[in-house]
């Protein structure tokens, strides 16, 4: 396996983008701009935390947990109860954190829709000036 430095994903990310219709670069700009900052993923969950309980946070999986384990709800709740508070916490920030991503895409999609091809190559243009090695890595490995 092949590791990029942050540089060399720079690069890689402007030749990929170069590379790209006008139609491509505004999808791509839509779907780097529909990558919440790591730092508000994190404020949203502790929010949400913040104001669970345990009985909550059991309550929230039931439903999601019994439909992905095929397992009854009842087999789910038995299973629920018998994990530490650490552990339902593991789980609840992992789904936390992919609602609050998919949420946040969402939103941005929402409001990309209204704004032209050419404005938004215009704005990633802009953008991708401003961006730094890391910034570029981040959306080189999305």
């Amino acid at each position: 396996m092949v590791y990029l430095s942050d540089k060399e994903k720079q690069e890689a990310l402007k030749k990929h983008i170069e590379a790209l219709s006008e139609r491509g670069q505004a999808e791509l700009y839509v779907a780097m701009k529909s990558i919440p900052d790591t730092k508000y993923v994190d404020e949203q969950v502790d929010k949400a935390l913040g104001q669970m309980t345990r009985e909550q946070i059991e309550t929230s999986l039931l439903g999601g947990m019994s439909s992905e384990m095929k397992m009854s709800e009842e087999e789910v709740k038995a299973y629920l109860e018998d994990m530490s508070d650490d552990e339902l916490k593991e789980i609840i920030e992992m789904m936390l954190r992919e609602q609050i991503k998919v949420q946040y895409a969402q939103g941005v999609q929402a409001q990309m829709a209204m704004v032209s091809d050419e404005q938004k190559v215009q704005m990633l243009q802009k953008e991708l000036k401003e961006f730094d090695a890391a910034q570029c890595a981040i959306y080189y490995d999305e």
